[in-house]
């Protein structure tokens, strides 16, 4: 492997001048606000927290359905204990019982036995269309904790439960259940639908007496992780819908026969929030609703009466209480022209939905987003649209109809640079038409070349291994340079570090990491690293180390027999309150042995260093120059008394530190010229002078920068990511070793890639000017070949005009001309593929 590799020199030719230029790119995505007006939600009553003894802002209530026998919202309520109560449709009063008290249904089973088991025993709840009621429980992992359903077959205080699923709905698959549940039918027509909390799965239970069910179960590789877990609803048919916080609404067909799924229609922002989450579907109207979270939530309601032309907006209201929601979780339902929406925290709320008897004319209620987007990148153009439909839908691109392009959104599976233009869209329907704003679409091109080329990867979806998945539960990795081996510190199935062969991503096996001295934290075991003796450092999460320890533990050895030492358990804050825990860096061995762990949010830096290379002292250094959290995610150490740190939204820099003073200092501020702002996880090689970084955008890609000067990193190579799962926490671990670089994208699982050589970068040289015409001569390395790039603009777009292979003195030509169009050109000599 060579040290300095550099195939990307850029050559600027404007009115006589020469510029060198090294390409950065960015990625820019612009949010919409959805708002709308065509229709009414008219409130009808509300019952805010604390107004019901079972109603609080403690997070105990998180399921609703409405009886559609009595029109009566019944809730799940934890409050003092397990309870289900039901409420007056029309007001939203007390149902009472025969006493005169509020209605509670029983939750002693016919034995006289509590119901129980699960995290929570009750949790979810929905109602049968002959006013059956089903009540779910907690689970976080199906496969060792049951998921359990209770039936009561009325509303009545006099109605028993009794269990008619306990079981795994995941058929072996770990996963966390009772957070979402839907019920349709009655007797041996009943369907109950659940959804996965953090997987790619629902499941569908079924019976064929009306009191014992079974479950079939469906996983999307497709869908985000977690698409199942906070909102689904029954469709028409055979069809579910299901949405979940910053993922799509989606509407599935699904068939229990075959235990296949398949997408049939897809909404993202702006046709439907990000913060939308709890889910209700009134299939005689053809009506959904969501509640959003904010303060105050909100309460949306479509039109899918006619889904070929799109979701349409009909309503919206703000939420009368305005308390936060840090779960995300909710209910909503229908009877009739009336919608209810339980928001956790902020209690219940009714309203009626009032429509207009005219036809009314489209107007645009959220207008496409400009967007900015790497080579490659999935592009989706959508627009809200309300008024009478159905509507038609054109797509144009600068001003010019797209062929086909007729449905609410325009999608492009891998944008090329030629994709690049103005977009809007035109909508009509039978009174009237509009046209939205035009919006810019700028696909940028990735700097890609043959130095990086993938040896192996683990990815969700793709792999057969349980612990790497799409649960934000994967967040540290480190290379062991004693025997070649990659660890990954995991959280899913329990606190563990996994470890695999570094040449094959053979797995290999999983250390000891006893539960019973393994402990505390936020998160138990986080991150990992691993020193030049093979010695293995694992740290928990704390949110505050002084309320909470920060822990470090040892191993001597990644081998499944060697036991954790406590390394270090303490506040490394001294007292000043920190997050501790989401970056780790490792280096030397024995005595020598320092780890670098950086505060989150402040501007401080722990350095543990060791006397008898089994417990360590913190130091801690105060960074000059910095902002709060801008060293929080990526942390990486350089050469002799140096590291580098960087986090989203901040710059890339070089710090100098000095253990005895207890301070560091900024020696080199990356500007965004050579380093996007915005990198998160990173790693450095010191000895070939090289740093990468994983970049979370769209799609997210590895960048790999020489650092020889480390003032002006150079941009050696740029490759898209295998899996573009959302990585919200932009976290993850980039790590070299055994000649390869080995990266984690937090849900996107791991990744190897070997280190091609690639020819010396060409020296770009003009050797003749005539007219507009230009003639350069590149020298590089003998018989190599180059690409040749141009662009109008520093900033792109970049397209490939030629290639030149060189003789065997290293010398070529190439040829190009300006003209009054373009009167500026940008060059670069691009060497390997």
């Amino acid at each position: 492997m060579k040290k300095s590799l550099n195939p990307f020199r850029s050559f600027a030719l404007q009115r006589g001048r020469f510029l060198w230029h090294v390409c950065a790119l960015a990625l820019l995505n612009a949010a919409s606000t959805l708002s709308v007006s065509s229709q009414s939600l008219t409130p009808a009553w509300n019952v805010g927290p604390g107004e019901r003894f079972y109603l609080l802002d403690d997070n105990a209530h998180r399921g609703m359905a409405v009886n559609s026998s009595t029109g009566n919202p019944l809730i799940v309520s934890r409050t003092g204990g397990p309870g289900i109560y039901a409420l007056s449709g029309s007001d939203g009063s007390d149902v009472l019982d025969s006493f005169g008290s509020p209605l509670i249904l029983s939750t002693i089973d016919q034995d006289g036995t509590p119901i129980g088991g699960g995290i929570f025993p009750i949790s979810m709840i929905g109602t049968g269309s002959n006013g059956e009621i089903y009540s779910a429980n907690l689970t976080l992992d199906g496969t060792t904790s049951a998921f359990k359903v209770y039936r009561w077959d009325s509303e009545s205080v006099d109605a028993i439960p009794y269990v008619v699923f306990e079981g795994d709905p995941g058929s072996g698959v770990a996963q966390r259940w009772g957070d979402s549940f839907a019920v349709r039918g009655s007797g041996a027509d009943t369907q109950i639908l659940l959804g996965s909390r953090a997987g790619k799965m629902f499941s569908v239970l079924t019976t064929a007496n009306g009191t014992d069910f079974t479950a079939h179960s469906f996983e999307l590789p497709e869908v985000d992780g977690g698409a199942f877990g906070l909102g689904v609803a029954f469709g028409s048919g055979e069809t579910i819908w299901t949405k979940s916080i910053n993922a799509p609404l989606m509407h599935i067909e699904f068939d229990v026969l075959t235990d296949e799924a398949t997408i049939l229609h897809s909404f993202a922002s702006p046709t439907i929030p990000n913060s939308v989450t709890a889910i209700g579907v009134d299939t005689v109207n053809n009506r959904l609703a969501g509640v959003a979270l904010g303060t105050p939530g909100q309460v949306f309601l479509y039109d899918i009466s006619d889904l070929s032309s799109g979701l349409i907006a009909m309503a919206n209201a703000e939420f009368p209480v305005a308390n936060a929601n840090s779960n995300g979780t909710g209910a909503v339902g229908f009877d009739g022209d009336r919608l209810f929406a339980l928001l956790t925290n902020n209690g219940i709320a009714a309203w009626d939905i009032e429509t207009p008897s005219e036809s009314l004319p489209p107007e645009i209620s959220a207008q496409p987003t400009p967007l900015i987007v790497l080579e490659g990148a999935s592009v989706s153009f959508q627009v809200g649209v309300t008024g009478t439909p159905p509507f038609d839908f054109q797509w144009f691109k600068d001003q010019n109809p797209i062929t086909g392009a007729n449905l609410p959104n325009y999608q492009i599976a891998e944008a090329v640079l030629a994709d690049s233009g103005f977009y809007s869209v035109e909508i009509s329907n039978s009174v009237g038409s509009v046209t939205s704003l035009e919006v810019e679409l700028t696909v940028t091109a990735i700097g890609n070349s043959s130095v990086l080329k993938m040896a192996w990867s683990e990815i969700p979806g793709e792999t057969q291994l349980a612990f790497i998945g799409t649960d934000n539960a994967q967040r540290g990795m480190a290379f062991n340079p004693s025997n070649n081996h990659v660890l990954l510190a995991s959280r899913t199935g329990g606190a563990a570090i996994h470890v695999f062969d570094g040449d094959s991503g053979e797995y290999l096996h999983a250390m000891d990491t006893d539960p019973t001295f393994v402990l505390g934290g936020t998160f138990t075991l986080s991150l990992v690293g691993v020193a030049g003796d093979g010695a293995v450092y694992g740290s928990n999460l704390t949110l505050n180390g002084t309320t909470t320890p920060f822990t470090i533990y040892r191993w001597s050895s990644d081998d499944p027999s060697a036991m954790p030492d406590l390394a270090f358990e303490g506040d490394p804050g001294f007292g000043e309150a920190q997050r501790w825990g989401d970056t780790l860096a490792v280096r030397g061995s024995g005595v020598d042995t320092q780890i670098l762990a950086a505060s989150r949010t402040g501007t401080v830096v722990a350095l543990f260093t060791t006397n008898d290379g089994i417990n360590f002292t913190p130091t801690l250094l105060q960074v000059d120059g910095i902002s709060g959290g801008n060293i929080g995610l990526g942390l990486a150490f350089g050469e002799g008394d140096t590291f580098w740190g960087n986090a989203a939204g901040a710059n890339l820099r070089q710090f100098s530190f000095n253990q005895s003073a207890g301070t560091a200092s900024v020696v080199n501020d990356i500007g965004s010229q050579f380093v996007p702002v915005g990198m998160s996880a990173i790693g450095v090689d010191v000895e070939n002078s090289m740093l990468a970084g994983i970049l979370v955008e769209s799609p997210d890609n590895v960048r790999l920068f020489d650092i020889s000067d480390p003032a002006s990193p150079k941009l050696i190579d740029q490759e898209i990511l295998p899996s573009d799962e959302p990585n919200l926490n932009i976290t993850g671990s980039v790590q070299f070793g055994g000649g390869r670089l080995f990266l984690l994208n937090t849900n996107n699982g791991i990744v190897a890639y070997d280190f091609n050589d690639l020819p010396d970068a060409a020296v770009l040289t003009i050797i003749g000017i005539e007219q507009n015409e230009f003639s350069f001569q590149i020298s590089g390395s003998a018989a190599a070949s180059y690409k040749i790039w141009a662009s109008p603009s520093v900033d792109g777009p970049w397209s490939e005009i030629g290639a030149v292979t060189l003789d065997d003195r290293g010398l070529g030509s190439f040829s190009d001309s300006l003209s009054p169009s373009v009167p500026a050109k940008y060059f670069r000599a691009v060497a390997g593929d």
